[in-house]
């Protein structure tokens, strides 16, 4: 058998080497091998049911006869060689009749049903296919991602009622940590391919009682198994021997001289008996090797493993390692000479040595030390070596140092290898100012305190939100980077050529005069919510060190001039519509500052925070849009430190722009404290440049074309989300008012968070946004049983679709909200994450046309027809990380409650609100919703759904190895992700 997934090169190699006569292959690979072999593509074969035969058809059929015995060829199975190639071990009738019949290590009988696990190049699967057929068993074939995937493999082994299966050590112990009881249900259980985890095997004795677990030790060329050991639940050793020789099979341990070692004395581990390969395919001297004549019986062979062993009193085996440098990397066999021999093939690779190692969970990674004539990037490297060896055969680390270190006899110092970890190449310093000044403000923005100019934008924790802030940043320093381009070159390396001077002057001046309304802001009008003045956003500050009140009021007034959106007012016109006025310095108040000095009004401490709420609940409620302040501040003291709440109304500002003001609140404290003149960075374009230019894009025929995808979408028949009416009169979601709301939060740990932001979109190229939304789909699938969930989905609005405008560093309400359509099929857990990603990437422009069309373009689109706009009953909006975007030298988030940030009065949009946010390293999610529509169970159940599938998510995220790529990655117009699975070898190699 061949796995399809090798390169091309090392499948014309096994079929060369094999020369097979007859090739079965799948059609979609058909025209891709080149074999002088006669090939049948396997879709030419009928199916089982085609068959079924008349009794006349069937006594007149004429079998031919054949002439075939136990010592004929079965299958030639490849393994890694120490040549460079892989050999070819060639497995005999017998032996596999040996391996599962009247076999006396586990149970195979005619009621059981076996899940095959292994690849078909991988010989466990001999014992899967052959023990069910050969025993009358079911053998359960499903896709691979099941296999990797707790959830799914926990559905399939329940849904097939499997009684048996094998896995390798690895993914037994990744299977058991994330659900031990995932074996419940099975009877038995063998685990092979490399050493067996003490802690995770005790760990799934305790949870599945009943489980008979065994420990199956052999090598290829003894066909599959030549030792067992069945664990018993009360085991008291740390390391799991391999037990003893299985059925027909012959085992010893022997010194240099072949010689029989005594009980605890370690050896080399031989085998033997009716399941011993007959050798190498075409490889005499290989065969004449390994294959040894048996001392012990006369006439017969042994194969010396190279595996270092010892008996044990009690009659069992214990394995104590590799006397060779073969080593087992999940499951796979590997000859790191192979791996060397091929990195050799790079000209400018002068020495190199292929070492395993360890991290501190005993996984194990390849690691490869070379010396060269010029330094090698370590894409090229890995490009290279993926023309002829499979994944798994490709190092993790590749290291170069000047020499090798050498033992007084000469031979390599393994010990004075430096760790890789100090050498990863995809660690590089900045080669020049402007990588230095990426990484400067990566590591700035980022909150991290180690970047290297390979390491990936989103890897690290990046969004959306944080490639505005380094824009911002970068801006300041002189530099212009636009956001698409860090989204294609998520890397300094590649990106730092895509960096350009500032070269456009923005006018500094005092902006005032009439504003168009952005499309969220008309969306606003729109909606006549009760209370307008109190729809606000606020956040509460904490400092120990105490405010100063003259410092926070000059510290305001700066950023009322130099941020001209926040002198905005709104008010009706003739006809009663609104319109924006951006105010002059001169005029009235823009803001006010109120101070409560609790630490002096005798106010208890257990009192303190409701005092707090309910003044900031007054002060959110006097804003007044029409004629100002439309911002309002209150400085609470207390003994502890002092507490400031910021209350800005909605229409001014989004949750970029408190990024911006965090900035810049910080920044003038720190210079009024230092008794110097407040200076902000310079302005980028005004929000009322951005609306208005805006307003001429609304009809350019490039956004009118996308009035086809959206009015599709506003066209889908919705299905409506199940309730649970508590209140008859106000079940209408839009009448239920936002007093009669109640909020459920959800939180990952500390740990969960990191894994999330930091190593989750290395699987499939994501972003944040898309795992929490595949999360938040499948959940509502879940409960609802709906497979197509609309949702409001909120983005920052500062998409890059207007020429020669910079509004990274200004303050606004530029937030987008549009219709995204999940679509929920039920799948693998890896396809779901694929197809929810590819929905995501095929919105136009990140979704900020939906609002310009229906608001402010021309009424000859299908969207702006002047009827009565769908509304998800969903929103979503993830707000990103908060606690990174405080200097926290100077700010801090207040423990305490900013109060009623918008009237109670108001009514509810959406039945069910969701926002997310990362605060003091944890993920928190929170679900509005109207107790006269749900009950509290229900939303909590929902709460409880979504982090499940959530950690779910992360979890399978993080076991993956290596980046699969989807057709947005690529670039390629029209690509189906069912198309690009055909061409993912071809892809693999490329990227």
């Amino acid at each position: 058998p061949i796995d399809s997934q090798y390169p091309e090169e090392r499948i014309q190699y096994m079929l060369e080497d094999s020369k097979v006569d007859i090739l079965l292959i799948q059609q979609s690979f058909f025209n891709d091998i080149k074999t002088k072999a006669e090939k049948l593509s396997l879709s030419e074969f009928k199916n089982v049911g085609e068959f079924r035969e008349t009794k006349s058809d069937i006594e007149t059929m004429v079998i031919p006869k054949t002439k075939r015995g136990s010592n004929d060829l079965a299958y030639v199975i490849y393994t890694s060689g120490s040549t460079g190639k892989p050999k070819g071990v060639m497995v005999e009738h017998r032996g596999v009749v040996r391996l599962v019949c009247n076999n006396n290590y586990i149970e195979l009988k005619e009621t059981q049903k076996i899940l095959q696990t292994g690849s078909l190049s991988f010989d466990a699967s001999t014992f899967e296919i052959w023990g069910a057929l050969l025993n009358g068993m079911t053998l359960v074939l499903v896709n691979q991602e099941v296999i990797t995937d707790s959830i799914l493999l926990d559905n399939a082994l329940a849904k097939h009622k499997i009684t048996t299966m094998w896995l390798t050590s690895p993914l037994f112990n990744q299977l058991s940590q994330q659900n031990p009881l995932i074996f419940r249900n099975l009877k038995q259980l063998i685990i092979g391919g490399d050493v067996l985890s003490y802690s995770h095997v005790k760990m799934v004795q305790e949870h599945c009682p009943t489980l008979q677990i065994i420990n199956g030790y052999g090598p290829t060329e003894n066909t599959t198994f030549s030792c067992c050991f069945p664990i018993k639940n009360e085991i008291k050793r740390d390391t799991i021997p391999i037990g003893r020789p299985i059925g027909n099979t012959s085992v010893y341990i022997v010194n240099n001289q072949l010689d029989l070692q005594p009980i605890n004395v370690l050896g080399e581990l031989c085998v033997g008996g009716d399941g011993l390969a007959r050798g190498y395919v075409n490889n005499e001297e290989l065969t004449n090797e390994k294959f040894v004549e048996n001392p012990f019986i006369h006439g017969e062979k042994m194969y010396r493993t190279g595996d270092l062993a010892r008996w044990l009193p009690d009659g069992n085996i214990e394995y104590m390692g590799r006397m060779d440098r073969q080593v087992k990397i999940r499951g796979y066999r590997i000859e790191l000479g192979e791996i060397e021999n091929q990195l050799l093939k790079n000209s400018s690779i002068n020495e190199t040595m292929i070492i395993s190692i360890e991290d501190q969970s005993k996984s194990k990674s390849i690691c490869a030390y070379y010396t060269s004539s010029r330094n090698i990037e370590f894409t090229e490297l890995r490009e290279h070596m993926s023309k002829e060896l499979p994944n798994y055969m490709i190092p993790s680390y590749f290291v170069r140092i000047e020499q090798f270190p050498l033992t007084p006899n000469g031979k390599i110092d393994h010990k004075k290898l430096p760790k890789p970890k100090q050498s990863h190449t995809k660690y590089r310093l900045s080669r020049n100012e402007i990588e230095e000044k990426l990484v400067y403000t990566w590591k700035e923005v980022l909150g991290v305190n180690k970047v290297g100019i390979d390491d990936h934008f989103f890897e690290l924790g990046g969004d959306s939100i944080k490639a505005i802030q380094i824009s911002a940043r970068l801006n300041e320093s002189g530099y212009k980077l636009e956001l698409k381009q860090l989204f294609r070159y998520p890397r300094i390396s590649e990106l730092s050529k895509h960096i350009k001077p500032v070269n456009r002057i923005i006018k500094q001046d005092i902006v005032e005069g009439k504003a168009l309304l952005t499309p969220i802001q008309e969306w606003f009008f729109d909606q006549r919510f009760t209370d307008q003045h109190h729809w606000n956003q606020a956040v509460m500050l904490f400092r120990e060190q105490g405010f100063k009140e003259e410092i926070i009021n000059k510290i305001f007034n700066e950023i009322i001039k130099h941020h001209d959106a926040l002198r905005m007012v709104f008010k009706q016109n003739e006809e009663g519509k609104y319109e924006a006025r951006n105010r002059d310095i001169h005029e009235e108040e823009y803001f006010s500052l109120d101070v409560f000095d609790i630490a002096n009004e005798g106010i208890a401490q257990k009192d303190i925070g409701d005092f707090i709420r309910k003044k900031s609940s007054e002060l959110q409620s006097t804003l007044d849009i029409s004629n100002g302040p439309l911002m309002k501040l209150g400085l609470f003291r207390t003994r502890t430190g002092d507490h400031l709440l910021i209350s800005i109304h909605h229409l001014v500002i989004d949750g970029v722009s408190w990024r911006i003001l965090f900035d810049d609140v910080a920044s003038a404290y720190e210079q009024c404290l230092r008794r110097e003149e407040i200076v902000l960075p310079q302005k980028t374009d005004s929000f009322l440049t951005w609306s208005s230019r805006l307003k001429e894009f609304s009809n350019s025929n490039e956004l009118l074309n996308e009035s086809i995808y959206w009015s599709e979408i506003e066209g889908l028949e919705k299905e409506k989300l199940p309730e649970d009416i508590i209140d008859k009169k106000s079940a209408v979601s839009n009448k239920a008012l936002l007093k009669e709301n109640n909020q459920i939060a959800i939180e990952l740990s500390e740990e969960e968070t990191k894994r999330l932001l930091n190593k989750s979109n290395q699987a499939y190229n994501t972003e944040i946004n898309d795992l929490l939304l595949v999360a938040l789909g499948m959940t509502i699938h879940e409960w609802s049983d709906l497979k197509r969930i609309v949702v409001n989905l909120e983005g920052h609005g500062r998409e890059n679709i207007l020429e020669q405008i910079d509004v990274s560093r200004t303050i606004g309400w530029f937030t987008t909200q549009y219709p995204v359509v999940l679509t929920i099929k039920g799948e693998d857990l890896s396809s779901q994450i694929k197809s929810v990603k590819e929905e995501l990437r095929g919105v136009p422009k990140k979704g900020i046309g939906y609002g310009i069309l229906r608001y402010l373009s021309a009424k000859t689109n299908a969207l702006n027809s002047g009827k009565r706009f769908f509304t998800p009953e969903i929103s979503f909006n993830y707000l990103g990380q908060f606690d990174q975007d405080l200097p926290k030298n100077i700010l801090g988030i207040s423990p305490y409650s900013v109060g009623d940030s918008m009237s109670p009065n108001s009514h509810n949009v959406f039945k069910l609100n969701i926002n997310g946010l990362v605060v003091n390293g944890v993920l928190r999610l929170t679900i509005d919703y109207s107790q006269n529509v749900y009950k509290r169970e229900t939303v909590e159940y929902i709460g409880e759904q979504f982090k499940k599938y959530l950690i779910n998510i992360i979890d399978h995220c993080v076991q993956k190895e290596h980046t699969e790529r989807t057709p947005s990655d690529l670039q390629f117009k029209g690509l189906s992700l069912e198309e690009l699975k055909l061409l993912e070898e071809e892809a693999d190699n490329i990227l």
